[in-house]
């Protein structure tokens, strides 16, 4: 089996970065989280470092975090598509100026 570099969806804090690329090389989660923070304390390179990763590395069902951000854009959300309860009210719901949501 070929072992691929993802984002991790079951052990991450932000956007599963760190624990994918621990899982990549076989390592403690931990350990590459501080190396993280090592890199965006003392170098210029870690925040735009852990941003690339999340926006070109894909999670572990192929979405890539460019591809988030696009949908986003759109006005799209997976959870306004798939129960309708998310954004704005739908065409068959009344708008009322009263409704917050």
């Amino acid at each position: 089996m070929e072992k691929k570099l993802t984002r991790s969806s079951s052990d991450k804090i932000l956007g599963g970065v760190c624990g994918g690329i621990a899982r990549y090389l076989g390592v403690d989660a931990g350990l590459t989280r501080l190396v993280t923070v090592a890199l965006i304390l003392f170098t210029g390179i870690g925040p735009f470092a852990y941003l690339a990763a999340w926006f070109l590395l894909p999670d572990e069902q192929g979405r890539s975090g460019l591809d988030w951000a696009i949908q986003q854009m759109r006005g799209g959300s997976d959870r306004a598509a798939s129960n309708g309860t998310v954004g704005t009210p739908g065409a068959d719901a009344p708008h009322r100026g009263d409704d917050l949501r």
